[in-house]
């Protein structure tokens, strides 16, 4: 019993990332010093084109050894999660999005993060949204023109009607 399962749950190393165009993710492995291509099965929803350098657990799928497929994991180490927080993360470049235990949740990009919708995206808090950038934070309006106002710095004067003169590096506003 314990040979038949060996031949139908194994170790095999990706050693190739696939390519992505197929129907399904197709790396090449390797496995008792053999080579061979073999489908890559994630969780529903979610997809990878593995790394060249992660580890996996193949099996033959109906017994048939040319009827590969396998759960791959990477061979990166990932930050250490406390109990109850799970984790998305890119193994190559670190980027991540964990679900903290005490339910906030933290998205670390190791380049940009960028949101698209076809409809609209609404931020709501409880408590103060801070914005804190290294450069200009823009807000543009459907136009593509920059919003007049608090956040630009092109504020109104209430007495003149003209904008300020004067734009402060620092701006609050409230409604």
């Amino acid at each position: 019993m314990n040979r038949l399962v060996s031949k139908l749950i194994r170790w095999a190393s990706v050693v190739r990332a696939g390519k992505d165009d197929d129907q399904f993710p197709t790396q090449q492995v390797e496995y008792f010093g053999k080579t061979a291509d073999c489908i890559m099965i994630f969780p529903y929803g979610m997809h990878a084109n593995v790394d060249g350098n992660s580890l996996a657990v193949m099996l033959a799928m109906n017994g048939a050894l040319d009827s590969r497929v396998a759960i791959p994991t990477s061979m990166n180490r990932r930050a250490v999660l406390a109990s109850g927080e799970v984790t998305f993360y890119n193994p190559v470049t670190g980027s991540a999005v964990t679900f903290k235990a005490n339910g906030d949740i933290e998205a670390v990009s190791a380049n940009d993060i960028k949101a698209t919708a076809a409809g609209n995206i609404e931020a709501t808090a409880a408590g103060k949204i801070t914005l804190d950038a290294g450069a200009t934070v823009e807000v543009k309006g459907s136009t593509g023109a920059a919003v007049k106002g608090i956040v630009q710095g092109d504020c109104i004067c209430a007495f003149t009607g003209a904008p300020h003169p004067m734009i402060s590096g620092t701006v609050k506003g409230s409604m």
